[in-house]
């Protein structure tokens, strides 16, 4: 998936586009790999498309083409399709506002009253993905109402997140029993459980928990109580208040990293163990956690130097009885 999304650089964007949909296993009915110009689709375009550089009508998902049969489509008459259409669009701004995006996403949605359109924008060194939720009116009126729109932002194309290659990823269909997908409806509704925050940040926090309830069975911290069982209550408390303490620095230092205040180094096991003699944070068997490296060595030389020696430092010492000094 990084190579997919690096392609995104020097390749044409449709052709980068094209590759990734077939990288997900997507099966999409080719429109045109010519970009399209906006009156083209659009009476009155608005005002978010000053921003808009190219257009490019990837393709249609439908049921049709899932049983390897060919569909015919006009881009100019949006009369009911059932299918998902793919449009690709790379926008002069290369840092547009999240209202930016959605305007333009719900434009083509309201432009094909029937058919669901899922867009990737291209910007600068960057991607984003827009799924938009429609629904039926409640009265007699033509088309499906426009609802949410969900937006995967600001995918890195040299270094993608670890948190977007995991959500691209899974976008990939028919790879096992749990996202088996033969039919454009089956795969619009998967898509967007895919892009669910909610679900996203329930996934996150789950994975907290399992990884707290691991560390606490594991871990030992300086001058921790002498064990008398394993039901020790105060040896238990004083593990879970270190591992808490532990986990919001880590996510601390992740969101300053993230903010670009901290170098991404920090963050690469690779790099570390070329500055950290015997750094080894796996097993024999390539899991995370234990093995060889039981020392401490990156809490001690990254985390706690970064903690105490720098972010909880003045710049210069304060006073005679306070001599601290950033490192």
């Amino acid at each position: 998936m990084i190579q997919t999304i690096k392609n995104f650089k020097d390749t044409n964007f449709y052709e980068a586009t094209a590759n990734f949909l077939k990288k997900l296993n997507i099966p999409v009915n080719e429109i045109t790999t010519q970009p399209i110009a906006i009156n083209y689709i659009f009476k009155t375009p608005i005002k978010a498309f000053d921003d808009v550089k190219d257009i490019y009508a990837v393709g249609m998902i439908d049921d049709n083409y899932f049983k390897g049969d060919k569909a015919e489509f006009d881009i100019e008459k949006p009369k009911k399709y059932d299918g998902i259409l793919i449009f690709a669009v790379e926008l002069n701004n290369e840092k547009p506002t999240r209202k930016i995006l959605a305007d333009i996403s719900r434009a083509f949605n309201r432009e094909y009253l029937y058919t669901p359109v899922v867009i990737i924008f291209k910007y600068g060194n960057h991607l984003s993905l827009s799924n938009t939720q429609r629904q039926a009116y409640k009265r007699s009126q033509e088309g499906e109402k426009v609802g949410k729109v969900t937006i995967l932002r600001d995918i890195n194309i040299d270094e993608p997140h670890r948190g977007h290659r995991d959500i691209l990823e899974n976008m990939h269909i028919n790879t096992n029993k749990l996202n088996q997908v033969n039919s454009y409806e089956e795969l619009y509704n998967y898509w967007q459980k895919v892009f669910d925050v909610s679900i996203l940040n329930k996934s996150f926090y789950k994975e907290l928990s399992d990884w707290y309830s691991y560390a606490i069975d594991e871990v030992t911290f300086p001058n921790q109580p002498p064990n008398k069982g394993s039901k020790d209550t105060e040896v238990i408390e004083h593990k879970s208040q270190n591992v808490i303490r532990l986990l919001t620095r880590f996510l601390f230092v992740w969101f300053i990293k993230e903010k670009g205040l901290i170098p991404n180094e920090i963050f690469d096991e690779a790099y570390i163990r070329e500055k950290l003699k015997d750094f080894n944070p796996k097993n024999m068997d390539g899991t995370l956690m234990g093995g060889y490296d039981k020392s401490s060595l990156y809490y001690k030389a990254i985390l706690q130097n970064l903690f105490f020696a720098s972010l909880n430092c003045p710049k210069k010492p304060l006073d005679k009885n306070d001599t601290r000094e950033r490192i």
